[in-house]
């Protein structure tokens, strides 16, 4: 068997199950959020699933088919494409090389996506919602006296660690429960 390169990706009627399946998963993380009302979008975990077992490509399609379909309800969705391609590029890029199993790379697969998300994130709250990260508990740091941009960076770092910290682990939970029914591709 030979060693497939890191952004490898074909598509396929098994891929393209999976790409449905996670943007699925998605969705009813979003659906979930919306009816509990739950200070997290959790709507990342098919993004992360997906990077998991297709690579940082297939992850990145999911991430914006997500938000693609999800803009088209709401379109302020749009402007966090960007995010979501993101966040599939860097699961799928620990998922290729599965450093994401050991409990360090678990750690290291949560900051990496907290600090790209909350990096990209501020400038497009900044630019389009006042600095407001969407999630009321967090959005209560812009209150504080300070720099304006680094309150909105910290509210949004606040924001992702929750919601980054639990997608990794429900992603990961689905992923021990699926992964030896799935060859990966």
């Amino acid at each position: 068997m030979t060693k497939k390169n890191i952004w490898y990706f074909t598509f396929s009627s098994a891929t393209a199950f999976i790409l449905i399946l996670c943007i699925v998963i998605n969705y009813a993380g979003r659906f979930i959020n919306s009816f509990l009302q739950t200070p997290l979008w959790m709507d990342s975990v098919g993004t992360i699933l997906c990077g998991f077992f297709l690579g940082p490509i297939g992850g990145a399609i999911a991430g914006f088919a997500t938000n693609f379909l999800y803009g088209s309800i709401q379109a302020t969705v749009f402007l966090y494409s960007i995010v979501s391609i993101a966040i599939g590029v860097i699961a799928g890029l620990f998922g290729r090389t599965r450093y994401f199993t050991a409990k360090h790379g678990y750690i290291l697969l949560c900051v990496a996506l907290i600090l790209s998300c909350a990096l990209i994130s501020t400038p497009i709250n900044i630019a389009f919602t006042q600095g407001l990260t969407g999630n009321m508990p967090w959005d209560k740091i812009l209150e504080q006296k300070g720099n304006f941009i680094v309150l909105a960076f910290f509210a949004e770092v606040a924001a992702e660690t929750a919601d980054k910290t639990l997608s990794v682990f429900i992603a990961y939970l689905f992923y021990k429960t699926l992964s030896p029914k799935v060859k990966y591709m």
